[in-house]
């Protein structure tokens, strides 16, 4: 089965908590003071999503089980974000997502940002293959077009590569309206998602917010 890893990447400004959601999540988060920058999210099966601040790894987010496993004993906070996009790949050939014996093995890099975007994505795609090319995996690396998105953000006016970020600020926390994302600008968006990343990370932390909110919903 061919095996896809999806990193995305966006810039990002600093924007309060309180003017979007009415509560403060950045206290429930990893992230630092500074405000991140980039966003990046690897997927093969385990998918992580990270917030970046000068090429730095301020926070980190598992979308799934998968990833949860992977990073359950590894801490990229801190770590150079081309380093650890190189780890998290060899964290999942170790453990059977990438196979070395395949041909089928496909790396799809997606980049959202406001500039810098080139650097970036030259820069984690060099060390993702320089771990590749030393283990003798074949892998093909490709660039997202976001041609898929085309059709829905010419219908809302806005660009593909935002209404992207939309589908991730979502996906990270499920309490997001489309709608109220669409009014925001791009920087605004990965600030939201870079305070968010923490609480609602797949695992225990997701898993308890849903039982809550369901809990909440029974009550009233």
């Amino acid at each position: 089965m061919k095996k896809i890893i999806t990193l995305v990447t966006a810039m990002a400004l600093s924007v309060s908590m309180f003017l979007f959601t009415g509560c403060d999540f950045s206290s429930l988060t990893n992230t630092k003071s500074e405000d991140a920058t980039s966003i990046v999210t690897l997927s093969i099966n385990p998918e992580v999503t990270f917030a970046v601040s000068d090429n730095k790894i301020m926070s980190v987010s598992s979308m799934n089980e998968d990833a949860d496993i992977l990073l359950s004993d590894v801490d990229l906070v801190g770590m150079d974000v081309d380093v650890a996009s190189s780890l998290f790949v060899e964290m999942a050939t170790d453990n059977g997502y990438i196979d070395e014996d395949s041909e089928d093995n496909e790396v799809t890099v997606e980049i959202i940002t406001e500039d810098g975007e080139e650097d970036l994505e030259n820069s984690i795609k060099d060390k993702i293959n320089s771990y590749l090319r030393n283990k003798g995996i074949s892998c093909k690396i490709n660039s997202e077009t976001f041609e898929e998105y085309k059709t829905e953000a010419d219908a809302l006016g806005i660009t593909v590569q935002k209404l992207r970020l939309i589908y991730k600020a979502i996906e990270i926390n499920p309490e997001l309206v489309k709608e109220d994302l669409i009014a925001m600008d791009l920087s605004e968006i990965m600030q939201l998602i870079s305070g968010n990343m923490n609480k609602f990370s797949f695992g225990t932390l997701k898993d308890d917010f849903f039982a809550d909110r369901e809990s909440t919903k029974s009550n009233i």
